[in-house]
Parts: C-alpha cells; structure tokens; sequence
C-alpha cells in the first residue's frame, strides 16, 4: 500500500482533480501499478472531474513496449477523456525518425545508446533498414505497429496547463510556462532523481523507471499536493 505525502499548497482554480506521474520508459508492470494506484483515487466521490497527466518517455530503454501501450489503450478504454500525455525527447525522436528528420549519427546514438533498438524491435522494424533509408533521404517504412506508436505519439501535447499548475517534460518547458503565464507550479519529468524533488516551484517526478522500477505521482486537489512513489511489484 502507497503512502501519500502533503508536500504543499496549490491556488486551485479549476475544480478538477488532476493526477500526474513521471517518465515510465516500456515498463508495463510499473504502469500497471500506477494506473491502479490512480483508478484508486479516482473512485473516491470527493474526487470531482479528473485529468491524469503522463510526462513522457512512454517509450525505449524498457523491453516492453507493446505491453506499456496496451495499458495505456485500456486505461484510455476506460476512462475516456481523462488522460493526457506529454510527449517526451524519446517520443519526438521517434517521431524524427519516422518522418526523417532523424541524421543517420543521431539515429545510431538513439539505437545504441538510448534504447531505440528496444523500440525498433517491439514495432516490427530493422535498424539496419531504418539507417538505410535516413541515409539515402527516403521515408521509413512503417509497419501496422509502428503506424500504431507515431499515431500516438502525434496525439500528445508539447505540454498540459491546469488551474495555475504547468505540466512538462523536461524542467526548462515546466519552468517557462510558470513565469510566463504566472503560475504557482511546474511538474516535470526527464532528470532522473533518487526521490520526488520539490526545488524552486518545480517537482521532478522521473525516478529512473527502467533501471528503479519507480515512477513518481502527485495529486493536486482541493489547494493541496500531495505526492507518492510507486514500485513495479507494489501493492496497491
């Protein structure tokens, strides 16, 4: 059983409840856990008209991808118009990839380095014939699983505002969305922390899912913010 923290105040200007949680990188039962967790919260009748935020990185680094999609397509079965993603730098390099705006020297970083390779196989498509075809300035075939991702990866948001609280990926979007529109607090994911941090108005949520198996959520509700950690073999 999750134990929830009050780490602070929030200006609340929007009646909905909103749950968000960090960078989850194809570790399906970490996500099993933390939609659990939320389904949880979310059945409460104090709960009012929710919004569940991912941050990002859905994708690469974790050896189960279809697996991650296939929760993330049940949640979204079940509770239709709750969840909004974030699209993450893994997600908009896949994206590159796919419309080839990817150079061949990034593509190979991607594969060998950032868990591209991880990704190219859960979708059905050959490194070899991807850096092929970024060399030679033609498109990337796509497979039906491929299609799949990118069509869910063009349906994510650069970034998600609700009442006076920015959600983004990385900490520099979070952080300009506060003082530009004024708000009270910026959620991100993508620097990879030990434990949720609070520091300067922002809240790092990525607690390195695919080496951790741990993710970060919080809830803002009714001017409060509380915050939890979630294991991939937790009890919820």
């Amino acid at each position: 059983m999750q134990s929830w923290s009050e780490i602070g105040d929030h200006e609340e200007s929007d009646p909905r409840t909103v749950l968000a949680f960090g960078d989850i990188h194809a570790t399906p039962h970490l996500l099993g856990r933390v939609f659990a967790a939320i389904e949880h919260r979310l059945s409460r009748p104090t709960c009012g008209r929710p919004v569940v935020i991912c941050l990002g990185d859905l994708i690469d680094r974790g050896v189960a991808l279809r697996e991650t999609l296939n929760e993330v397509f049940r949640f979204q079965q079940m509770h239709p118009g709750v969840l909004r993603i974030v699209r993450g730098n893994h997600e908009e390099t896949f994206m590159a990839m796919v419309e080839g705006r990817l150079s061949k020297d990034l593509a190979i970083e991607w594969i060998e380095l950032y868990g591209g390779v991880d990704t190219l196989a859960a979708v059905e498509l050959s490194p070899t014939g991807v850096l092929s075809a970024l060399k030679t300035g033609s498109s990337v075939g796509l497979t039906k699983e491929a299609s799949i991702l990118y069509g869910l990866c063009c349906r994510m948001f650069p970034s998600v505002v609700v009442g006076r609280c920015a959600f983004a990926h990385r900490s520099i979007d979070a952080e300009m969305l506060v003082q530009r529109r004024e708000l009270t607090v910026g959620v991100h994911g993508h620097d990879i922390t030990q434990r949720i941090e609070l520091q300067g108005g922002l809240i790092n949520l990525d607690l390195g899912s695919y080496e951790s198996g741990r993710t970060g959520l919080i809830e803002v509700s009714r001017g409060k913010i509380f915050e939890t950690s979630i294991h991939k073999d937790q009890i919820v």
